[in-house]
Order: C-alpha cells, then sequence, then structure tokens
C-alpha cells in the first residue's frame, strides 16, 4: 500500500509550516483539500515513488485563505485523533 507526506506553508511572517507522513491515498487528499483553506502552498508526496502527487500553491492578491492556521490545524488534528 502506497503512503502520502503532506508538507504545508503558510507562506508568510510569521512563518507557519505542518507536515505530516504515513497517510494513506484517501487521508491525504482529505488533510490537503482541507488545509488549502489556510495555507498557501501545500504539497503531497508518494513516500514510494517520490512523486509529486498534489500540489497548490495561490498568492494572497489572487485568493483569500477561509481559515486562520491555528483553527484549520486544530479541525485537522481532531478529524485525525478519532
Amino acid at each position: 500500500m502506497l503512503t502520502y507526506s503532506i508538507k504545508a506553508d503558510n507562506c508568510n511572517a510569521p512563518k507557519i509550516t505542518y507536515e505530516v507522513k504515513g497517510l494513506p491515498e484517501k487521508s491525504a487528499l482529505f488533510l490537503a483539500n482541507h488545509l488549502v483553506e489556510a495555507f498557501r502552498c501545500v504539497e503531497v508526496v508518494c513516500e514510494q515513488t517520490g512523486e509529486l502527487v498534489y500540489n497548490v500553491y495561490y498568492n494572497e492578491d489572487f485568493r483569500k485563505p477561509t481559515l486562520d492556521e491555528l483553527t484549520c490545524l486544530s479541525i485537522a488534528q481532531s478529524i485525525f485523533k478519532d
């Protein structure tokens, strides 16, 4: 079974990043789609092949985040805790 790592970066000051490894495909996609609500750069990489399978970056002038980073991470942690 393939596993995926996710990196998220708010691309602002103060710099806030988030990383998680070892997720199955559906969990990685779900989390990536959630993280783009607060983080301007989100990448998902297959840990076995090294392939970049998901990449989102947006300029804050083009699209504004809909959540703050703390709220976004709190929701993500509570989802994956269960």
